[in-house]
């Protein structure tokens, strides 16, 4: 298998847990949202 053919076949599966993010991680997000941006690119939507 060559690389291009291990990056095409190459598959991620994530699972979360359904758990309210504590207060320190939700200040982080905070400032990740709010903070500026390079080239002017418009922020993520986090749901």
């Amino acid at each position: 298998m060559d690389v291009f053919q291990a990056i095409q076949k190459r598959r991620e599966i994530t699972k979360y847990e359904d758990q309210p993010i504590s207060d320190v991680l939700r200040k982080v997000e905070d400032a990740g949202i709010f903070s500026s941006t390079g080239n002017n690119l418009q922020p993520e939507i986090l749901k």
